[in-house]
């Protein structure tokens, strides 16, 4: 078994705690004292211990104050994953199953959204569609609308794990995407295929925006695979 060092282990017995509920969000953890007798090591290590933990997102340090338990997210599950997911990456095979993933929950939440959207989102998606459109011509700009454009549509499914994951995804798929919106006419295209989304949404036609968020998303596997062939 690989050896851990002693604040791997505290962190360890700790964050399995944390897990299990015995400390739960808005608890603070025993003193530093307290810690320290209970494991059987020095300050520095229940101190680098809890440094990991906020680092990870499990607690909240601050000075003058015993460190606290901080609500669970699945954003802070996510960004766990972000070296091992930026690693895996690095096989082209591995992005365009990520990209694979990306148009099958792409297609799903369109599809809901055409379903269930209210009047509010209908409009509120209207001004990323614009926003998108106004930025035609600042590639920056550009990739920031395109990006909120494909996020809103995600958190309109009501579902916190959904948008977590498609913000997640994006970021890790941030480098092909603005190698794709570099290409001539990219941009052009891809406000085409958000137009094209948005009008199957907002006529209420969960098909149509199936089947436009299955060619928008096609259409930019396809210049990535392009991409990685020319290099």
């Amino acid at each position: 078994m690989k050896h851990q060092k002693l604040y791997q282990q505290v962190e360890a017995v700790l964050a399995e705690e944390i897990a299990e509920g015995i400390f739960k969000p808005g608890d603070p953890l025993p003193a530093e004292r307290e810690l320290m007798e209970r494991f059987g090591v020095g300050r520095p290590s229940i101190r680098e211990a809890l440094f990991s933990l906020s680092k990870r997102g499990l607690i909240e340090v601050g000075s003058g104050r015993r460190p606290r338990v901080l609500e669970p997210g699945f954003e802070i599950v996510l960004s766990e994953l972000d070296v091992i997911a930026r690693q895996a990456l690095r096989k082209s095979e591995n992005v365009f199953h990520l990209m694979e993933l990306r148009r099958i929950l792409e297609c799903a939440l369109v599809r809901k959204l055409a379903l269930e959207a209210s009047d509010e989102q209908i409009k509120e998606l209207k001004e990323k569609l614009d926003a998108n459109e106004a930025a035609l011509g600042n590639l920056q700009q550009f990739w920031r609308t395109d990006s909120e454009f494909h996020k809103a549509i995600a958190r309109m499914s009501g579902n916190p794990v959904l948008p977590a994951i498609v913000e997640a995804v994006l970021t890790w798929l941030i480098d092909n995407r603005r190698v794709t919106l570099a290409m001539p006419g990219s941009a052009e295209r891809a406000l085409k295929h958000h137009q094209t989304i948005y009008n199957a949404i907002s006529a209420r036609l969960p098909d149509a925006a199936d089947q436009a968020m299955a060619a928008h998303l096609i259409s930019v596997e396809e210049r990535v695979r392009a991409s990685l062939q020319a290099q």
